[in-house]
């Protein structure tokens, strides 16, 4: 393209920011709010079709973190428990609550709810080693190198939901945002107190300080019980007592190397005795 050319050229118009294009902190852009809105806004929505879209949000969530509700399987994080219940010794923390549109999901828009994890004191070790970007390269120039190997990826979905906490928390929750189905399903009006409804955190909810360490470690458990080792000099890396089989660990996100496809189907098949992936 010339100088010339670039005189006569139509550049397209900016883009009008949707729910689809921009979404920062937990909120997401509403063009007819003409805001960055958070849940409770969306929940109060003056659009009758966007205010129900992100109360099922709600409802799936809520559905998600305590016994279910409706075609959503319940995962058994929380439990509503009353406050009088609520031993006098623990801090009860608040609830963070996140908007997001992902079109690559069956469930593009999507509310998720998190532990303020900074308001309760934990004193135990919480950090958690993963594989560096120079292993995963290591491995994929291994993968490349290696004749008939090749490398497949696979994650863990709600890893961390799939643990148990050795002591249970405690949330509230403002009462206007949970769900009215919610609460009538669960039969929660006289678990009300001064507009809140409590909860016991039985599992490694996401934002709770010792979560990560925790749910790693159960993983490890698992893996080594099915002959997959932990490397002792080089974090995250993984191979098998046996089997030609490594593999690199981010969190619940894996990069595998395997020659043969059975084992990379005895992998997948350990981590679904445990793990939805």
């Amino acid at each position: 393209m010339t100088i010339a050319d670039l005189y006569n050229y139509n550049f397209p118009r900016p883009r009008r920011l949707t729910h689809r294009s921009f979404a920062a902190g937990g909120r997401i852009w509403d063009p007819e709010l003409k805001w960055l809105a958070h849940y409770r806004d969306l929940i109060k929505h003056p659009n009758p079709a966007i205010q129900k879209r992100w109360i099922q949000g709600g409802e799936k969530e809520f559905g998600r973190l305590t016994q279910g509700y409706n075609q959503e399987q319940g995962m058994d994080v929380l439990e509503w428990v009353q406050y009088n219940r609520i031993p006098k010794h623990k801090k009860i923390t608040y609830a963070r609550y996140t908007v997001a549109f992902r079109p690559e999901k069956d469930d593009k828009w999507r509310v998720r709810i998190t532990a303020g994890g900074d308001q309760l004191i934990y004193e135990g070790i919480v950090t958690t080693q993963v594989a560096s970007l120079e292993t995963f390269k290591i491995l994929v120039n291994s993968t490349i190198s290696t004749v008939g190997a090749k490398m497949c990826t696979a994650d863990i979905s709600n890893m961390y939901l799939n643990s148990d906490l050795p002591e249970p928390e405690y949330v509230r929750f403002p009462v206007n945002m949970v769900p009215t189905k919610i609460i009538a399903q669960y039969n929660l009006y006289d678990h009300i107190r001064n507009g809140y409804l409590y909860a016991r955190i039985k599992k490694c909810w996401y934002g709770l300080k010792q979560s990560g360490l925790i749910a790693h470690n159960d993983l490890v458990k698992l893996l080594s019980a099915q002959g997959y080792q932990k490397s002792k000099t080089t974090e995250g890396l993984f191979t098998h007592v046996s089997k030609d089989i490594a593999f690199i660990l981010v969190v619940d996100d894996f990069a595998i190397k395997y020659t043969q496809r059975e084992d990379a189907e005895h992998l997948f098949a350990c981590l679904r005795t445990k793990y939805k992936i």
